[in-house]
This record gives structure tokens, C-alpha cells and sequence, in this order.
């Protein structure tokens, strides 16, 4: 130890001398500084010089990798806000399948928290056994808590399996961790709300900055999901929400308030689209007639009993038959995922008038594009709704659930159509025809008024983003 020693400061001895004798100080070492930078240009020039580790690194969490359309519009449309503000930036997806998502949206993708903590890809009870879910969880964030603090420290310890050490490595390497919006964060999905909260807290006890965008929150079950979410979201930079108001009540009965906490929009209300072209050619298959108007419809099932399932199903046949007969519209059904195509066929093979149905597919484009060509949109799920704001289109939407009436009433208050949702104490009523004839009577107007929040919109769109990135080193600029 002692020669060790002895050695170290002979070392700090001649470098000492070496620094006097070069005079390695003030503008010699700005003269250093400017030969390295013409280094660099010539490394440039020849090819061999990767400006990668300066530019900043964003990891994302969010609700696609399912075939989800909305959650992949989402998607799509964040890391386009992304390449906008940094185009050098390097982005990470998280994904409950990490093939398909590299292969949709052309970024790394890496397993999802639900994969590597909660194996939700090979146990069920992620998708319910909350009986067993509950302590799972408890047991999980005492070991990540542990080993996390270890590796704060660099300390070679772990609590953890390599799969489940790999997030907080993901976690350390970004420099923003973004959590894209959805429902995703509410009771109603629990599984997914306590999965993203821990998420976020191993983002506080790794000091990573992260920011949500296009949430909706709330629809809690009990006061635990209340002190999970309360954990999750205290340290946020950002909470961007997609509703007026609802979701901003059951943030601030959290306690969480501040500037940091806005209701914007959905991240896809700005996304792209097929042109009407493509459109028609994607759509010729099914017989229906482009020179035509349609109403794009969204039917789905979500989680009733098999008689009041057939009720539905049979009045909502019967509302698609009346536009077809006293608007003289064709019905084009679109599914938002692979689980939409057996109830819409199921509608549609009860109608007696004519309609056709588009093939699925997963890339949002193509739905987003046949909703811009529409008269209407008739729909149970969210994101059709989002689509048709961003066109200018009519809605009509319905919610025979809590978890859809917050989602869609949400949706429809940003431009002051929430009268234009039906809820289930209605949806057997004539209200239903009448909120489509006046939807159709007054589109003229209606497309006026969502157009015009739509340009508030997309001139806000970019500010969490540049704001993210202002708070990193400066040197992720250069």
C-alpha cells in the first residue's frame, strides 16, 4: 500500500513539473480547445465521427405495442414532436413487444416495465388477480427501491433479475423519460396505473426528469390507487392532460397543483394521415363508393354481460340503419383494434341496409384518413373522436360506462361538443337520432369550432417538448 502510494504522488509530482514547464494554462489550454474542435471537423469530413453522445436521449412509456390504433397515434405523433425539436435525438420505446413496435414506428424498442417486472406477457394476472397482483407489487418495489439506491450509489449489489435491472440501466441512461398519454393512468386499468407510478418512482430515485402528456386520470377504485398515483405523479415535471376539468379535479384531490399541471390535448389530435387517394384505394375493396359521403363507424364491446351485449349490439344496428335511410349515407365500420372486428361484424350483420367494413390494420394513417373523408363519426372509443377533431369532422359519440363516459366527455368538452355524447340512460331513447341529425345539420359550424381550437392546439404543441430539453446540459445542443 505504501509503494502504491509513494507512486501515485510521484505521478502527481512529474505531472505538476510538466504543467509548469509546458505553462499548460489560460490560452494555451483555449489553443488545446480550439485544436481539438478542428479535429473534430476533420473527423467529420472522414467519416468517423459520431456526435450521438451529444444529443439528448428521450425514453418513452405508453400505451402502444398492442395493435391499439389510438395508442399507436399517440405514439407516432410524440416521436414526430420529438425529431421536430431535437432532430439529432436518440429515442427508446418501451413495448410489450418490442418487434412490432420497431418495426411500426422505426425506433429502438426495448421490453416494457409490465414485461420485465410483471412478466405481463406470460402471467395473467397482470390483466387481473388482483388479489395476487396487490402483494406482487409490494414485494417488486421494495426490491427495486433497494437496488435502485444501490445503483445510485454504483454500488455492485441487486435485489433484482437482469430483466428487471435493465429498466433502471434504460432509466439512467435517457435524459428525459416520457410517459405518452392514454386512460392508461386511471382505477380502471389499475394495473397499468401502479405499473407507471413505479415507473416514475425509480425515475425520482434515479433524479430523472420526466414528463406525461394527453392523460386522462382519475376513476380511482380506493385509497390505494390514490396514494400510488399520488406517488407517481408528485414528481413530474409536466402532467399534460386531455380533458377539461375532470381529470384536473381528481389531480389536485391528490394534492398535486401548479403551472406543471395543463390540459391540452390528446398526444394524436396532430398526427398524420393517409391522403384521400390512398384512402379511396384502401377502401375499394369493400364495395363502398368514394364518389359517396360515408359516416365512419366504431363499435365495440367492453366487459357487458352476453344478453345486455346482444341489446346492444341490435340498437346500435338499428342507429346505422336510420343514417343509411333518412341521411342516404353509407356506413363504413372501422376497428381501432384486432378485438373491434367480431362485434362490428356482429352489428353489421344485423342491419338491414347496406354497409361495409374496413379491413384493420394497425397503422393509424389509415383510419385517420378514412374519418377525414367522412360526413360523421359514430363511436364508442376515444380515439376516433380525436381523429375527427383533428379533421374538422362531426361526432357522435356514446359511453355505457364510467370509464368512457370520463374518456369521451373529455374528448368532447375540449371544443364544446360534450352534449354530443349519448350515455347509457339514453342511448335506448330517440336522443340518439336526434344528436346525429343535428350533428349532420350543423357540421358547417361544428367543424368551424373544432378547427379553431385545433390551430390553438398545434401552436402550443411543441412547448413541453423544448421545455424538456431546456432544462438538460447545454451541451446536448452543440
Amino acid at each position: 500500500m505504501n509503494i502504491i502510494r509513494q507512486l501515485y504522488r510521484a505521478f502527481l509530482g512529474y505531472f505538476s513539473s510538466f504543467c509548469a514547464f509546458f505553462k499548460l494554462t489560460g490560452s494555451v489550454q483555449d489553443e488545446i480547445l480550439s485544436s481539438t474542435k478542428k479535429s473534430i471537423e476533420q473527423f467529420k469530413s472522414w467519416g468517423f465521427y459520431d456526435e450521438s453522445a451529444t444529443r439528448p436521449s428521450i425514453l418513452m412509456a405508453a400505451g402502444h405495442g398492442y395493435g391499439n390504433v389510438g395508442d399507436e397515434a399517440q405514439c407516432g405523433a410524440c416521436v414526430s414532436r420529438w425529431r421536430r425539436v431535437a432532430p439529432g435525438c436518440q429515442i427508446t420505446l418501451f413495448s410489450p413487444n418490442p418487434a412490432y413496435t420497431r418495426a411500426l414506428h422505426n425506433e429502438r424498442a426495448e421490453w416494457a416495465p409490465r414485461v420485465a417486472w410483471f412478466r405481463s406477457n406470460t402471467n395473467g394476472f397482470y390483466f387481473g388477480q388482483w388479489s395476487f397482483f396487490r402483494p406482487f407489487f409490494f414485494l417488486l418495489r421494495l426490491r427495486l427501491e433497494l437496488s435502485c439506491r444501490f445503483f445510485r450509489a454504483n454500488i455492485p449489489f441487486s435485489l433484482l433479475h437482469h430483466r428487471e435491472q435493465t429498466i433502471l440501466q434504460l432509466i439512467k441512461e435517457h435524459d428525459v423519460i416520457h410517459i405518452s398519454g392514454g386512460g392508461f393512468l386511471t382505477g380502471k386499468t389499475r394495473s397499468r396505473l401502479w405499473e407507471n407510478c413505479l415507473l416514475m418512482r425509480m425515475c425520482q430515485l434515479l433524479n430523472k426528469p420526466y414528463m406525461l402528456t394527453g392523460h386522462n386520470i382519475g376513476v380511482f377504485q380506493d385509497a390505494s390507487d390514490r396514494t400510488i398515483a399520488k406517488m407517481g405523479l408528485s414528481g413530474a415535471a409536466m402532467i399534460g392532460l386531455r380533458d377539461r376539468g375532470i381529470s384536473e379535479a381528481e389531480i389536485s384531490e391528490l394534492g398535486i397543483a401548479g403551472d406543471h399541471v395543463r390540459s391540452t390535448c390528446d398526444d394524436a389530435l396532430l398526427c398524420d394521415r393517409l391522403d384521400s387517394d390512398a384512402v379511396k384505394a384502401y377502401l375499394n375493396i369493400t364495395g363502398l363508393d368514394s364518389d359517396q359521403p360515408s359516416v365512419a363507424v366504431q363499435f365495440h364491446n367492453w366487459g357487458q354481460e352476453a344478453a345486455e351485449r346482444q341489446k346492444i349490439e341490435q340498437r346500435f344496428a338499428e342507429i346505422c340503419d336510420k343514417i343509411v335511410t333518412e341521411h342516404g349515407l353509407q356506413i363504413v365500420f372501422i376497428a381501432m383494434t384486432p378485438s373491434d372486428v367480431e362485434p362490428e361484424q356482429r352489428v353489421l350483420s344485423l342491419m338491414k341496409e347496406t354497409a361495409v367494413f374496413a379491413p384493420y390494420s394497425p397503422d393509424y394513417k389509415v383510419v385517420r384518413g378514412i374519418i377525414a373523408g367522412s360526413r360523421m363519426v359514430l363511436t364508442l372509443k376515444h380515439h376516433p373522436i380525436v381523429f375527427a377533431q383533428g379533421e374538422g369532422v362531426p361526432i357522435v359519440a356514446v359511453a355505457l360506462d364510467d370509464y368512457y363516459y370520463l374518456k369521451n366527455k373529455g374528448a368532447l368538452d375540449n371544443t364544446g361538443h360534450g352534449n354530443y355524447l349519448i350515455s347509457v340512460d339514453k342511448f335506448y331513447t330517440d336522443s340518439t337520432e336526434t344528436m346525429i341529425d343535428q350533428a349532420i345539420r350543423e357540421r358547417v359550424e361544428i367543424r368551424k369550432k373544432m378547427l379553431s381550437w385545433v390551430h390553438e392546439m398545434a401552436a402550443i404543441e411543441l412547448k413541453p417538448y423544448r421545455n424538456a430539453l431546456s432544462d438538460l446540459p447545454k451541451k446536448l445542443y452543440n
